[in-house]
């Protein structure tokens, strides 16, 4: 992928923005020269909104980490 031109990049990303405008609830888009932290807690809200969690709110803030879950 990193080979193919500029214009090439530029349909892709068309494609998903008109895919994200017609199914927000599906597709996140986010500015990725925000500081990681920020971009990490956006991703980190949304995937709480779709799936349970069995981690209290805040636990990543306090330890810097998105907890990991493991079937035994």
């Amino acid at each position: 992928m990193e080979s193919e031109s500029q214009e090439f990049h530029e349909r892709v990303r068309e494609g998903f923005h008109a895919l994200a405008e017609a199914d927000p609830d599906r597709y996140l888009i986010l500015d990725a020269s925000r500081p990681q932290g920020e971009l990490s807690r956006e991703i980190q809200y949304r995937i709480r909104e779709i799936l349970p969690d069995p981690v209290p709110l805040g636990t990543e803030d306090a330890t810097s980490t998105f907890p990991v879950i493991t079937d035994y």
